[in-house]
């Protein structure tokens, strides 16, 4: 990954989506301001497996309590800038992390399972504590939600986590895809890295229902433009992700607080399977909460009451 090309790329065209979306329009206040929030990230690195992993951090207080952010597939953390810095503003250190391979992170390009992310999460822990203190949670959109979702049994030292999107581990969002996730597997065995493209896991039909604003529909079907999008990711990490991964406990050893944000008109996860999982994970129903006409993007389409929401959430959990 060209380092100055994906910064180039991210100074020029994100904080147009402040100035094309209506929602983030009318939260942030237009390209303006939104060029000024983007001078409000600090990239910190830290070692993994002898990588460089990308931190961004969105500095309050250093009492403040800290929220670790996980991005969606294939993607990178400063992609979700804006709504980052609005919950800083909130009164919260935010740590969005570049998955291995991802975004501004050293690594074969895509290449990330969900047990490198849990080798990997108790270094962005400690790195939080080390530079604000031990109130932190976790969440995460898309495929950083499953992510969170995934990590919750096993993964100590939060206080409490919010998912947007999950998957029950061992399961698939779409049961007539069984059989072909048997031969990933079995293809795993052999070809481990093997580049999948991610059109194979999201069709276009599917793309174009990720958000209510034609510009961010736009920007996903010409993601091919945004250096720091990965247009494939490697076999081993979509069989990890879709089916193969496996905690060590169960949902009913989860100790800590956790909300789930879900959106009406979902068509990357569906709802009402979604509904099921979180009750099978034995999670309060009163804590899953389904966003009335929205799509995926909600972190962008629906941004204002997303860091009301989360914002809420956090800051009653890790008070």
């Amino acid at each position: 990954m060209d380092r100055a090309a994906g910064e180039a790329f991210v100074e020029r065209v994100l904080p147009l989506f402040a100035q094309n979306v209506p929602g983030l329009h009318e939260f942030v206040g237009g390209e303006s301001e939104a060029r000024n929030l983007l001078k409000t990230v600090q990239c910190e690195e830290i070692r993994w497996n002898d990588l460089a992993v990308n931190l961004e951090v969105y500095s309050s207080k250093p009492t403040d309590p800290v929220v670790i952010f996980h991005g969606g597939m294939a993607n990178y953390a400063r992609f979700y800038y804006l709504f980052l810095a609005k919950l800083s503003e909130r009164g919260f250190n935010v740590i969005a992390v570049d998955r291995p391979g991802h975004g501004f992170s050293e690594g074969v390009r895509g290449d990330c399972r969900v047990e490198d992310m849990k080798s990997l999460l108790p270094q962005v822990l400690e790195f939080a504590r080390e530079r604000f203190n031990d109130r932190i949670g976790m969440m995460g959109t898309s495929l950083g939600g499953i992510t969170t979702f995934y990590l919750l049994p096993d993964l100590e030292g939060l206080r409490s986590a919010l998912c947007h999107n999950w998957l029950y581990p061992g399961e698939l969002a779409d049961p007539s895809k069984a059989l072909l996730g048997r031969f990933l597997k079995l293809l795993n065995m052999v070809r481990p890295m093997s580049p999948v493209p991610v059109r194979k896991l999201m069709d276009v039909e599917k793309v174009r229902e990720l958000s209510e604003n034609p510009f961010i529909v736009d920007y996903f079907l010409g993601i091919n433009q945004d250096p720091l999008y990965c247009e494939s990711l490697s076999l081993r990490s979509v069989v990890s992700y879709f089916g193969g991964y496996r905690p060590e406990k169960s949902y009913h050893e989860v100790d800590i607080p956790v909300m789930g944000l879900i959106s009406e008109k979902e068509k990357v996860l569906p709802l009402e399977t979604s509904k099921e999982w979180w009750k099978r994970a034995g999670f309060p129903e009163n804590r899953l909460h389904v966003i009335p006409e929205a799509k995926h993007m909600i972190f962008h389409d629906r941004i204002g009451p997303c860091v009301e929401m989360v914002s809420q959430w956090f800051a009653q959990t890790l008070a």
